[in-house]
C-alpha cells in the first residue's frame, strides 16, 4: 500500500462480506477453494486527501504485544 501511495495511486483495505465472497472470487478467476477475506484495491484517486496531522495520532490505539 505504501508503495502503490509512492506512485501516485490509491488504495484501501476492504473486508469482503461473506456473501460477496463469491462473486469476487469469479470475477477474479480465483480458485473456488479460496477463502476470500479482504481485498485492496488499487487505482487512481479521484482527489488528493491532505496527510494526517499529528493531533489526530492515539497513541492508546497502539498495543504492544497485548490487547
Amino acid at each position: 500500500m505504501t508503495q502503490a501511495v509512492t506512485l501516485g495511486l490509491g488504495t484501501v483495505w476492504k473486508h469482503v462480506m461473506a456473501e460477496f465472497a463469491p462473486k469476487v472470487i469469479e470475477a477474479f478467476g480465483l480458485p473456488p477453494s479460496f477463502t476470500l477475506i479482504n481485498a485492496i484495491p488499487v487505482g487512481y484517486p479521484a482527489k488528493k486527501l491532505p496527510p494526517h496531522k499529528e493531533s489526530e495520532f492515539s497513541s492508546a490505539k497502539i498495543h504492544r504485544e497485548a490487547w
